[in-house]
Order: structure tokens, then sequence, then C-alpha cells
């Protein structure tokens, strides 16, 4: 299934609350978010990728996560470890307890203390695409635009 863009109908939204980042777009491989029903619990077994960026601006960094059941737990019972990290368990599942509950997450980590700080918060919840980043050196000797450079 080709992974479709798709505008999250939830608080995550703008508003006037005062939060600075909010969810830009989310998108699944397996189905069609906000779509797809399951015809029993213990299908709900989805990786999710959800854009999140600052209000007002483009740019946005992908999060990813698992979404799952009880239900769904117990029957991959016996293929070995269950959880990780970086899933969300509902029960029952539902898309408006699912964007309920990141939503939730997102309130938590928002301390309007700049991207760099919220990202790590962000990072306890989610998969983060630039988790354990480490930046190459400069090939050519000290980069200008960085601070913590000394000076020659």
């Amino acid at each position: 299934m080709v992974c479709v863009e798709t505008p999250i109908p939830s608080r995550a939204q703008p508003v006037e609350d005062g939060r600075v980042i909010e969810i830009k777009s989310a998108f699944c491989a397996e189905v069609e978010v906000n779509e797809w029903q399951p015809d029993g619990q213990e299908q709900v077994n989805l990786m999710l990728q959800v854009e999140i960026g600052s209000r007002g601006r483009e740019a946005r960094d992908v999060f990813t996560l698992w979404v799952t059941t009880p239900e769904a737990l117990m029957t991959l019972a016996g293929r070995g470890l269950l959880v990780e990290r970086a899933t969300l368990v509902l029960s029952p599942f539902s898309w408006k307890a699912l964007w309920e509950a990141i939503d939730a997450i997102l309130e938590r980590c928002d301390k309007g203390d700049g991207w760099a700080r919220i990202s790590q918060r962000l990072e306890r919840y989610f998969h983060y695409e630039f988790e354990d980043y480490v930046p190459p050196p400069p090939l050519d000797g000290p980069d200008p635009d960085r601070e913590d450079e000394p000076d020659d």
C-alpha cells in the first residue's frame, strides 16, 4: 500500500493554546490513516509515522511509534519480544483515541523551550528520525557558523 500523507483532525491542529508544536501529518504503510477500521481488536498492530513540527513553520521531523491493542499483543505473545519502546497500547482502538493519546504526549513534551529540548522529550515516546545523530566533523576545519568552536 502507498503511504498517503494525511492531515490530522485533532486538537493538535493550530489553536490558540500557547503550544509550540503540532502534528503536521501522519502516514502508515499498512492501512489508510483515519479510514481503516479493524474487524477485531486483535488486528491492530500498526507502525505509524507522525510528522511533528513548530507551529507556523513548514519544517517537520518524523517520529515513529507502534500502535497496538492488548488483544493484538496476546496474538503476538509466542513470537518473542512484544514491546520494545515507542509503543502505544489502546483499549479499545479508535482513531479518535489514538489522536487524543498522541495529543496528550505532545502537551507533556511542549514546554515552549525550543525544538532541541522538545524533540528530546518526544524521544521518550517515539522513535525519532534523528535519534543518536552526531553530525560529522567538518571536512575543511572548523565551521564558522558554529558558536561552540574556537576561532583561530
